[in-house]
């Protein structure tokens, strides 16, 4: 899911939609998203993009404003696992 992520990012960058250096830097799973220049904006547009991609429902965004890659992942990762039924 990080590397989904990455790619992400990347991308979007590269495109021009978030920060520039995205495009080419090395990043670190514990960075916090306001850390690599991303704002509320930003966030929205990696959230969205990412949640298109999975096939899941948009995620909250407030959850996502001061997390690290590694929670985003981790978040990402919740939502698409599928979720058990009870047995009857």
């Amino acid at each position: 899911m990080f590397d989904l992520i990455c790619n992400v990012l990347r991308e979007n960058a590269e495109r021009g939609i978030l920060p520039t250096h995205l495009a080419t830097s090395e990043l670190d799973p514990d960075t916090l998203l306001p850390e690599l220049g991303i704002d509320s904006l930003g966030v929205m547009t990696l959230i969205s993009e990412l949640c298109g991609r999975l096939g899941i429902e948009p995620l909250d965004l407030a959850a996502f404003e001061h997390s690290s890659l590694e929670e985003l992942a981790g978040l990402l990762q919740a939502a698409t696992a599928p979720q058990l039924q009870p047995v009857e």
